[in-house]
């Protein structure tokens, strides 16, 4: 095991003393100032799913890749530092089998999230009956301006339209 997940494997809650309340964290959604991250550090414990899934469904600049882990694990740790009981967990599974292997390893009875930014993250996550998830506010655009400017495919005569056009507002 390496050096890091041996630091990491620290900020562990004792047997017997868990919080009361998880929260997942994913990947675009690492801040300071995390909206569901508010009260004791030590009631909020901070789940972590780190997927070799992810990266094998399509390609990826490894300099991306190094970019996004160096980023979740040193957020692991500053908020084990801050306080916070963290769970890293490493699989080999998609997002929704990832945290249901962690749920079911710790007895997790209830986790919270941020609705995810990425489709294939919110749509894998959204049959996991026992997460809330809770409003994404991490962002400045709505889903309704995502919905009018990238049109699912096939969504008729203005699908092809420019993004940059279609997302300028018009001119007076």
């Amino acid at each position: 095991m390496s050096r890091l997940y041996r630091t990491i494997r620290r900020f562990r809650p004792t047997p017997g003393r868990a919080p009361g309340r998880w929260i997942v964290v994913f990947y675009d959604q690492l801040r300071p100032a995390h909206p569901l991250l508010t009260g004791p550090a030590a009631d909020t414990g901070v789940i972590y799913i780190e997927s070799s899934a992810k990266p094998a469904r399509r390609p990826y600049a490894k300099q991306k890749l190094v970019l996004l882990l160096s980023a979740m694990r040193h957020d692991a740790l500053t908020r084990g530092r801050a306080g916070h009981p963290v769970l890293y967990h490493y699989s080999s599974q998609w997002c929704d089998l990832a945290l249901t292997e962690l749920r079911e390893q710790y007895s997790l009875p209830h986790v919270e999230a941020l609705t995810p930014a990425e489709a294939e993250t919110r749509e894998a996550v959204a049959a996991l009956e026992w997460l809330h998830r809770h409003p994404n506010t991490l962002f400045a655009t709505d889903t309704a301006f995502y919905e009018r400017v990238f049109p699912k495919p096939g969504g008729g005569a203005g699908s092809k339209r420019s993004t940059a056009r279609h997302a300028r507002p018009p001119a007076c």
